[in-house]
């Protein structure tokens, strides 16, 4: 639906999805740690679900973030979003 434009922080890059996380925010740039906490392990839900059986959702939920995505963005802010992001490689 085009409503969030998540990136996938793999070990190749430099930097951790927390680091580029605050290394964005340092510069202003306000993005989420998508899927993070991971739902299962909520309070409510501590114990119910196998953690074997989550081994991709908590990958996932260690390594999404979700960059500002929304109709007034500027290219300008792109721009520095992409610059900043190149930098961690």
């Amino acid at each position: 639906n085009f409503a969030y434009f998540p990136l996938v922080i793999e070990e190749e890059y430099r930097k951790s999805r927390d680091e580029l996380y605050t290394y964005l925010k340092k510069n202003n740039i306000y993005a989420r740690k998508y899927f993070y906490p991971l739902t299962a392990d909520q309070m409510c839900y501590k114990g119910k679900f196998e953690a074997n059986k989550l081994e991709n959702a908590r990958m996932l939920a260690q390594q999404v973030i979700s960059l500002p995505f929304y109709e007034e963005i500027e290219w300008e802010q792109l721009g520095k979003i992409v610059e900043i992001i190149g930098e961690g490689k």
